[in-house]
């Protein structure tokens, strides 16, 4: 949401609880009155022009996704355990796993082996 919109919404929202008709009138109230005060302060403390240096000044993260296929006997939990477990082995900052796909071999209407498509999320650099 833009910041215009977010203010927009907000002084709608403030002028509604007061029993005002429109965000114009909170707008045009004196600087004296409880409601011009009330409309500002929020807002100021909220949107302040130094949080939004701060937050452009931080480094955008670069991650990577792999594609891992991993199977187990015991579960398709396990097979994801295990899939996180050997990309370890060769990877640093691993931040998320996501199961793409489940497939199961089938014997004597017992699932025998359990196998998972992943794709796993890991940071690039630091």
């Amino acid at each position: 949401m833009s910041l215009a919109k977010e203010y927009a919404s907000r002084a709608n929202e403030l002028s509604q609880s007061f029993g005002l008709h429109s965000w114009q009138q909170l707008s045009s109230a004196r600087s004296d009155d409880k409601v011009a005060k009330l409309s500002t302060e929020p807002l100021r403390e909220e949107n302040t022009f130094s949080k939004m240096l701060e937050q452009r000044r931080n480094p955008v993260a670069i991650h990577k996704v792999i594609e891992v296929l991993s199977e187990s006997t015991k579960s398709w939990e396990d097979a994801a355990d295990l899939a996180v477990k050997d990309a370890a082995k060769s990877l640093k900052g691993i931040k998320s796993i996501y199961i793409k796909n489940f497939q199961g071999d089938v014997k004597d209407n017992k699932i025998v082996q359990y196998r998972v498509n992943a794709k796993i999320t890991f940071e690039v650099g630091g």
